[in-house]
């Protein structure tokens, strides 16, 4: 992978010095609710940080209304792409501007999420150690504030499987800032250098387990990765991908969750430990994930769960067939 060319690193939170320039990328594409990037927007337009710009990827969308857009964010920079690039090749165009731009920080954000309007004042703060690289905060559902979507994330190299902390619990309180093994991408801000190392998204990926592949990376890097652990985002929950409801899987959703996990074994990104993992994933994950399947009797999602895991197999990437 070739790393984007790196510059200096700028060192924030100097008193004295401007607030360091942060960039939002966000990504919106065909089946993206319209309402829901508007929302988004309108949430990002009401922060109180006072360096933050954003830049919003066309992802091959026919249905873009740019002044809608543009209303609930002013300022805002759009960029298209021709056709869908997926999560990964979305999102990696705008973080490369966002570099070129001169972004300090890149923050990863849905489009159908809310945001706090102190969120990055929050999340700067977590960057309290020079090995601190990619940080988050607690990600609610949108329709139950109180609820975690994602409190932490884990990558289980028995397993060869991510996990994300807590989630369906209802919070009591803030927890603890604390060390995990990746953040969500949902809401994710990184250290422009990170970037600059490590390089962007995995493209193979398309979409899914894309955030726990960087940030497993930036870990080899030697970079950590920091949970703020106050609830300061709301995320409608992939509702475009099938999603919602009894049946988690779409056969589109399904297809990713097979093959993914398979390609991140196969690149090694649980170092030693991938021989293990992947052991995990035919032997528990895989049946558990196809039992699920059956016993909801969703065999759109098990036909595409299982051709994903056929095409992890056989080294395929990028956008499904």
């Amino acid at each position: 992978m070739t790393a984007v060319q790196q510059r200096p690193r700028v060192v924030a939170h100097e008193r004295d010095e401007a607030p360091p320039k942060i960039s939002v990328v966000l990504v919106h594409w065909e089946r993206a609710g319209v309402g829901d990037t508007v929302e988004c927007l309108q949430s990002l337009a009401k922060t109180t940080y006072p360096n933050l710009s954003a830049i919003l990827v066309n992802n091959g969308a026919q249905t873009f209304p740019t002044d809608r857009f543009l209303a609930a964010l002013p300022g805002l920079k759009i960029l298209y792409t021709p056709t869908n690039l997926g999560f990964t090749g979305g999102n990696n165009i705008g973080i490369r501007e966002a570099l070129s731009d001169g972004a300090e920080y890149i923050m990863l954000l849905n489009n159908d999420t809310m945001v706090s309007p102190d969120l990055v004042e929050k999340l700067l703060a977590a960057f309290d150690r020079s090995d601190v690289g990619i940080v988050g905060p607690i990600v609610t559902y949108f329709s139950h504030p109180n609820r975690a979507w994602f409190a932490g994330g884990r990558y289980n190299r028995y397993l060869g499987y991510t996990f994300h902390t807590l989630m369906g619990d209802d919070l009591t309180g803030p927890l603890p800032n604390q060390d995990i093994d990746f953040v969500t991408a949902c809401a994710l801000l990184a250290r422009r250098e990170v970037f600059e190392k490590v390089g962007l998204l995995w493209d193979a990926l398309f979409i899914y387990f894309e955030d726990a592949e960087l940030c497993l990376r930036a870990a080899r890097g030697g970079y950590r990765c920091v949970l703020v652990g106050e609830p300061l985002v709301r995320h409608k929950v992939s509702a475009s991908m099938g999603a919602v409801g009894e049946q988690p899987f779409s056969p589109l959703k399904g297809y990713y969750f097979g093959r993914n996990p398979l390609l991140m074994a196969r690149r090694g990104v649980a170092g030693p430990w991938w021989p293990i993992g992947l052991l995990g994933l035919v032997g528990v994950i895989y049946p558990y994930n196809i039992l699920q399947c059956l016993k909801a009797r969703n065999m759109p999602a098990l036909r595409g769960y299982l051709a994903g895991i056929r095409d992890g197999i056989l080294g395929r990437h990028g956008q499904r067939p």
